[in-house]
């Protein structure tokens, strides 16, 4: 299905995000926000974590788009939505190189460190206007304008869906499978809105009110952590959300699962032999024949969110 490359997009940059900046960013805070991973990374990590947001939210975008095409009985076809998604991470790309070039890194004393200099990873525009400008534009294009435009399509989806349901029998049961795919997008969509506003009204305030910015952050130090966290937090809840809400996910994903659990478990667990139809105790067994360990199952561990200083 073509919904399945928007949802693969989706998943791919979360993923990107989890995997690159979640490490990094957790090691940033613990250190005291100092960066002890040079100049490369700095550009590399947050720059591609840059990426991968507008990536995000540009396919949350694509997607809703889509559901709304296919609500109203108009199909796209697979490679038209491909070539949408690859414009879709080349234009991330293109909004990040600003971000690459002028992302630095700034030497600072800590002599409570008990070393000469350290240095931070920080965006140093040119001139500090550029804030003022960019902040602003910033919430407009990637926070107002693409929640505008979802919560439009999906009004206008959820209103023709309940006439169809209610007047069209022919239509009722395909009517009612797009309602629940509606549904689950718009939790997705509610938790995107109500995670990334904190972190953009934080930077208004800091770009527009930097003298009590100051004063908030002395007495707040956690503040921008928190919302930090927040604005990462749905990258790590839509797994989740789908997979409550949505059954044919679940379903999917454990049928994924199911055919990487040979690459995980490469050895079936071990039976004892038996002799006529008896299952012998590992007693009765004798010690050659036994394994030398037990295979187990490799877990793998979730990354904690902490923030970002984006």
């Amino acid at each position: 299905m073509s919904s399945n490359s928007l949802i693969i997009s989706l998943a791919a940059a979360d993923l990107g995000i989890l995997l690159v900046y979640v490490p990094f960013y957790v090691a940033y805070e613990m250190l005291g926000l100092i960066w002890p991973f040079g100049e490369v990374l700095c550009k590399f990590v947050f720059s591609s974590t840059h990426i991968c947001l507008y990536a995000s939210l540009g396919t949350l975008v694509g997607v809703a788009i889509e559901r709304y095409l296919v609500a109203f009985d108009f199909r796209v076809s697979k490679p038209k939505i491909i070539m949408g998604l690859i414009s879709v991470w080349i234009v991330s790309l293109a909004l990040s190189i600003p971000q690459m070039i002028n992302l630095q890194l700034v030497k600072i004393d800590v002599e409570e460190f008990h070393a000469d200099v350290e240095y931070v990873c920080e965006l140093v525009w040119p001139d500090p206007m550029y804030e003022r400008v960019l902040h602003p534009v910033d919430f407009v294009l990637f926070y107002l304008l693409p929640l505008m435009i979802i919560s439009v399509l999906y009004v206008k989806i959820s209103v023709m869906l309940r006439s169809a349901i209610k007047h069209s029998a022919p239509k009722r049961r395909f009517a009612r499978q797009v309602q629940k795919a509606v549904y689950v997008l718009i939790v997705v969509v509610c938790v995107f809105g109500i995670c990334n506003l904190p972190i953009y009204v934080l930077h208004l305030y800091r770009v527009f009110w930097s003298d009590h910015w100051l004063g908030v952050i002395d007495k707040n130090h956690w503040l921008f952590s928190v919302c930090a966290a927040l604005y990462l937090l749905p990258h790590s809840a839509n797994p989740i959300i789908y997979a409550i809400l949505d059954r044919k996910f679940r379903k999917e994903a454990l049928t994924v699962l199911k055919k990487c659990k040979p690459l995980s478990m490469p050895c079936k667990p071990w039976r004892f032999p038996c002799h006529k139809g008896r299952e012998e105790s590992p007693s009765e067994i004798p010690l050659e024949l036994l394994p030398q360990s037990l295979p187990l199952n490799g877990q793998e561990e979730e990354q904690h969110l902490s923030g970002t200083r984006l």
